[in-house]
C-alpha cells in the first residue's frame, strides 16, 4: 500500500512540475537553463 502512494505522489509531482514549466514557458526553462529570467 506504501509503495502505491509512493509511486502517486511522484507522479503528482511530476506532473505538477510539467503543468508548472509548461505555464511559465518550457522554452525558457529548457532552452536556456543558465539564464532563467524568473528563478526565485
Amino acid at each position: 500500500m506504501k509503495r502505491v502512494l509512493l509511486a502517486a505522489a511522484l507522479i503528482a509531482a511530476i506532473a505538477g512540475t510539467a503543468l508548472w514549466r509548461s505555464r511559465r514557458g518550457a522554452e525558457v526553462w529548457y532552452a536556456a537553463p543558465s539564464s532563467r529570467p524568473e528563478i526565485s
